[in-house]
């Protein structure tokens, strides 16, 4: 351990970009740091970076560390407020890129004005303040880690961590990282990620402020790190669009419907949840399939979330209840319903001390003929064929957008990209559109701001309406 901490140091020493942790000192000395300067007449406009203990004026750069010294009785010159400073500079200095010595030189140089030094350490301020809070996420994943210590999945989910901010790339992570920025090469979403051969849980900024949503989040995308190892990586996701049509939508909500009454106590219609997930599997030929590969995908993970978030179930119940309850407002389910199901039917398979990859139809037996009015069902149906006549006016502009009118399309070959799961929408036989999105393959980068993007249903083309609006920013190398 204290090798592994002096070779840290060491790479801190001689690393420009070094990113050490943060502390709630570092926001302390960056306030007195302030206080220090607090008027144009106690700032050194000739900084050397010598700083003696008889000075009567400042520069950046010793403020820094005249602050440092009173408040933690030591002093690094790659210290997490030293460093936080040099990125500041960095981001608002306008001759920045011709500096050696950021500190020093922005100290020095003639267009920075005792307003602009203010500025800077406000913003310096903010920048340690967010770290801090960022820092904490991490210590929240460490913690459900160390509760759990490797029982659910055999092995820790925590391990190398990213938490980037989509607008500038910038990642706060738990480890070294190659750069200070997300390669654009990478697209950002919450996911897992390869970077410099070594595989990583990304999670965007900004973190749910509730501390369930964003403790679900973190373990969420941490256990997507791990999965593949785990065997329990499904390929490509089926569409499922059946869950877009009249009867897979009223029948994915009767089962939700039960599954909330189970967990209320009312065992008994664990069976009238199987009856109606029986009932819509049995409308559609790949229904089954398509359902458990996204349910293996994306329904452990965050049922892995929801675990790790609240161990205790009387105190979980009332959490998954309210999802349950909520999911219903959601525009589509095509997706987003594994993130509902798969906790649900996971607490239940707890419950009855079974594993969250166990069949859930260890649970029961489905009911032969379960009381359809006692969840709602006739005044369901009347809801969804409403919802159904709008939906098909939505399809035929989808037709004259990507089908019959003039498109652009673009190959599929390696690509990722960045989308909101919750507003897919089925558009069969020819795919799923989406709403907005950022994608990126081979031949470059196409931004879709609104207006929709249709990927077909295996995966290897993109439509856009053509020529191309200012909705659609299409980037080729």
């Amino acid at each position: 351990m204290f090798s592994a901490i002096l070779l840290f140091a060491a790479q801190v020493a001689d690393n420009p970009d070094a990113k050490p942790p943060v502390t709630a000192d570092d926001v302390r000395i960056v306030q007195r740091a302030k206080e220090i300067i607090d008027s144009p007449a106690k700032w050194n406009r000739a900084d050397n970076r010598k700083c003696p203990a008889s000075a009567t004026t400042f520069s950046i750069y010793c403020a820094l560390e005249k602050a440092t010294k009173e408040v933690s009785g030591d002093f690094a010159h790659r210290g997490a407020a030293m460093q936080e400073a040099r990125f500041v500079i960095d981001a608002i200095a306008p001759n920045a890129e011709k500096y050696d010595h950021r500190l020093m030189d922005y100290n020095n140089d003639p267009t920075t004005k005792f307003a602009d030094l203010q500025k800077f350490f406000t913003l310096l301020e903010g920048r340690v303040s967010k770290r801090l809070a960022l820092e904490a996420a991490f210590r929240e994943l460490d913690e459900m880690c160390a509760r759990d210590n490797g029982r659910m999945w055999g092995k820790s989910l925590c391990g190398p961590t990213l938490l980037v901010d989509p607008a500038t790339r910038e990642v706060t992570a738990n480890q070294e990282t190659p750069e200070p920025l997300l390669p654009k090469s990478i697209g950002i979403a919450n996911t897992s990620v390869d970077w410099g051969g070594k595989m990583w849980t990304m999670v965007m900024l900004p973190l749910p402020q509730d501390e369930y949503d964003r403790r679900v989040l973190l373990a969420h995308e941490s256990f997507h790190r791990i999965q593949k190892d785990l065997g329990l990586f499904a390929g490509k996701e089926g569409g499922n669009a059946h869950l877009d049509t009249i009867d897979g939508r009223v029948w994915l909500q009767m089962e939700w419907r039960a599954l909330a009454a189970a967990l209320q106590g009312d065992r008994s219609t664990i069976d009238d949840a199987l009856a109606f997930r029986a009932k819509r599997q049995s409308l559609f030929p790949n229904a089954a399939e398509e359902e458990r590969g996204l349910m293996t995908r994306e329904g452990l993970a965050e049922y892995t979330g929801t675990a790790f978030a609240e161990p205790s179930m009387t105190k979980r119940v009332p959490h998954l209840i309210a999802m349950l309850h909520d999911a219903e407002t959601r525009p589509t389910f095509t997706r987003s319903f594994a993130y509902i199901s798969g906790p649900a039917w996971g607490a239940l398979l707890e419950m009855r001390g079974f594993k969250p990859t166990d069949d859930v139809e260890r649970l029961g037996t489905p009911s032969p003929q379960p009381n359809l009015e006692k969840y709602g069902y006739s005044a369901l149906v009347v809801s969804e064929k409403a919802r159904d006549t709008k939906k098909q006016a939505m399809l035929r502009d989808f037709r004259a957008r990507f089908v019959d009118g003039p498109t652009l399309v673009l190959p599929l070959h390696k690509f990722t990209f960045e989308m909101d799961p919750n507003a897919t929408i089925p558009f069969e036989p020819y795919g799923t559109v989406y709403p907005t999105l950022t994608l990126r393959d081979s031949w470059g980068t196409i931004v879709v701001k609104k207006g929709g993007a249709l990927i077909s249903s295996d995966w290897t083309r993109l439509t856009v309406p053509f020529p191309l609006s200012d909705d659609y920013v299409l980037s080729l190398h």
